[in-house]
């Protein structure tokens, strides 16, 4: 977690703790390598009080000197101040506080006067000192229904793919960041797992430009998927590899589930049944906001 901008904390946040942006406040604790040493995350909709049990001793031990925390939720957003003052008093340093809706943010942190004020910031805006950055898609309250559409738009963009035509780069970085909401990743592994051979080069070929245009360190869902589909198709020495680098960047659950079974030799097939288990259809529908 190496970025203090607001929008790497926000961007950033869900996929290291593999959580949906939606109703949820997510704390880490680094050391002072800035290495992840504790990670927790809370429906933000539990009434629970911002002191004890979150500050006990024995879950901000002595190795954890700064600490990253984030608020989902298009409702009023928790009171970060106390915590971040216990924080303070205990020596730890607040290197992130961010509000994140659907429509705007804030950061706890910025001193610039008339940027990040309560109502907040417009992802679509450029505000005082701060850049225009848009990381979350935008996932309206009938989520199943936006994640069907996004759906299509994979569809679509696959079919292109496999008959060798352009693909628009802004629906490339669209999907790439679809790929952010658990569901639809899944239903791209699913679909992957599950599809006949004349579908399966157009989605590699997808993911591929994906990760052309963009670094691993703003994009692990997409490395991640790429090397889940190497699993899949028996190569395990390249999936390995490619699984090692993005564990070096992140954390990511999804990363560290490949890896485990790599290291035990699992084969392809039983990671391919993992995934077909539910139809891509049935993963679109999931409301991970009641998980």
């Amino acid at each position: 977690m190496s970025s203090t901008h607001p929008r790497a904390t926000i961007a950033r946040l869900p996929f290291l703790l593999d959580r949906e942006p939606i109703d949820q406040l997510m704390i880490l604790g680094l050391d002072p390598t800035g290495t992840v040493a504790h990670a927790m995350s809370f429906p933000t909709r539990a009434e629970r009080p911002l002191d004890d049990p979150l500050l006990e001793s024995s879950l901000w031990g002595p190795e954890i000197s700064d600490a990253v925390v984030a608020v989902y939720t298009d409702r009023p957003a928790l009171n970060l101040q106390p915590l971040m003052d216990a924080w303070a008093h205990q020596g730890r340093a607040t290197v992130g506080a961010v509000w994140a809706g659907a429509q705007r943010w804030r950061s706890y942190l910025c001193e610039t006067e008339g940027c990040c004020t309560g109502r907040g910031n417009r992802y679509t805006t450029r505000t005082l000192g701060h850049d225009d950055y848009d990381p979350l898609p935008e996932r309206p309250a009938n989520a199943g229904g936006w994640r069907q559409d996004r759906w299509g738009d994979w569809m679509q963009a696959i079919a292109d793919v496999h008959r060798d035509l352009d693909v628009d780069p802004g629906l490339l970085e669209l999907l790439a960041r679809t790929l952010h909401d658990i569901p639809i990743r899944d239903a791209v592994l699913a679909y992957s797992a599950d599809a006949d051979g004349q579908a399966r080069p157009g989605l590699d070929a997808l993911l591929q430009r994906m990760m052309q245009r963009s670094t691993l360190g703003s994009a692990v869902p997409v490395h991640t998927c790429a090397a889940a589909l190497l699993y899949l198709d028996g190569d395990m020495d390249e999936a390995a590899h490619r699984v090692r680098q993005i564990l070096e960047t992140e954390e990511y659950s999804l990363a560290r589930l490949l890896s485990n079974g790599l290291d035990m030799r699992a084969p392809a097939s039983l990671l391919a049944r993992s995934f077909a288990h539910y139809s891509p259809q049935q993963l679109l529908a999931t409301d991970m906001r009641a998980a």
